[in-house]
């Protein structure tokens, strides 16, 4: 679905989707309580918090990284002097939906392209002309089957919350994915890093803002299309696709295997707040070759 031939990098041209508002109390209730309960355990082994996650998640001869000693340790709060797009336009949105909650716009499909010219083409056709739509380093775009597209929406809804992780010199860099959908044929999937969430909550800056757009489907289009701007100052365009392509495994995975269930087990635990969550088991499973 997002292998690299569908990928494409690209400057988004129009300004972002607004945010998904998901409720403050389910979000800051999830981390934290993965916290207490890592807490209560290293206090009952007499170690550190930093002790107890490096021994949980390190593999045998392999190092791991503070970034997951510190998965939620709160730390201060570093500012940027640059401001890029995405932070710009998501505070200029919340603004403008704070102080005019009538002028909310949702960004659709034609709000990008011409919906009427493009139902003319067929699907190789419509997916190179987005791919080229959207071609620069800041973005990146892919286009959907019907059929995977639905079992993600599907489990994405039912679970509109995970955390996944991205390598790191030995350790990994863990990143909160948030689903939301505003309307019919829009799908939205924000992605923040975890330390930028622990500081900020709801008014964390994602650094990827990805959006599904399944408008052609009603015209018999046998496509699905994604872009996604991401915010280059703070992740790499390769380490968002590593993202994408980590969370197809998680949101589309076959029911009818185990390697399926033990996937979408980690999401339904993780969203639940679920003891049974096992950070091991999800870098496993992120690290498997397919």
């Amino acid at each position: 679905m997002f292998g690299s031939a569908l990928l494409r990098r690209s400057r988004c041209l129009h300004a972002p989707f607004l945010p998904p508002r998901i409720p403050v109390r389910c979000k800051s209730e999830l981390v934290s309580k993965y916290m207490n309960q890592i807490e209560a355990k290293a206090k009952e082994l007499g170690v550190s918090t930093e002790e107890l996650l490096k021994h949980a998640s390190a593999k045998p001869k392999q190092h791991v990284a503070p970034e997951m000693k510190h998965l939620f340790e709160k730390k201060p709060h570093k500012s940027s002097a640059k401001s890029s797009a995405i932070n710009d336009s998501t505070s200029a949105a919340r603004n403008t939906e704070a102080n005019h909650p009538e002028s909310k716009k949702i960004k659709t499909l034609d709000s990008f392209v011409d919906v009427e010219k493009m139902i003319e083409l067929d699907e190789k056709s419509i997916e190179y002309l987005w791919r080229a739509r959207h071609q620069s380093e800041y973005s990146v775009s892919a286009a959907l089957d019907p059929t995977t597209y639905a079992r993600l929406r599907q489990v994405a809804r039912e679970y509109p919350l995970f955390l996944l992780p991205v390598p790191r010199d030995g350790g990994y860099e863990m990143h909160y994915l948030q689903w939301s959908f505003p309307e019919r044929h829009t799908v939205h999937l924000i992605i923040t890093p975890l330390e930028e969430y622990k500081l900020h909550q709801e008014f964390a800056r994602p650094h990827s803002m990805i959006s599904f757009h399944s408008d052609l489907l009603s015209h018999k289009k046998n496509v699905v299309l994604m872009a996604g701007q991401v915010d280059t100052d703070v992740i790499s365009t390769a380490d968002v696709q590593f993202l994408l392509l980590s969370m197809q495994k998680f949101y589309t995975a076959d029911v009818s295997t185990p390697r399926g269930q033990r996937r979408l087990k980690l999401i339904a635990d993780f969203y639940n707040g679920s003891p049974d969550f096992s950070y091991q088991t999800l870098l496993d499973e992120v690290d498997t070759v397919e």
